[in-house]
């Protein structure tokens, strides 16, 4: 049981089962650096890769 819990620890983080405002970097969908069109599977970046309309990352 040690060895499995080791194993979540390692790959998604001591805190993984904190949920709320416990969770530090908890973010929203309001936050500035959330991309709201790549939410609703739309984002201008992605919609012309390597064109002369090529938006950037």
């Amino acid at each position: 049981m040690d060895e499995m819990r080791a194993m979540l620890d390692s790959l998604m983080g001591r805190n993984r089962n904190e949920c709320g405002r416990n969770k530090r970097g908890d973010s929203s969908f309001k936050d500035d650096e959330i991309c709201k069109f790549f939410l609703l599977d739309y984002c201008p970046h992605e919609l012309f890769p390597n064109t002369r309309s090529d938006l950037g990352p």
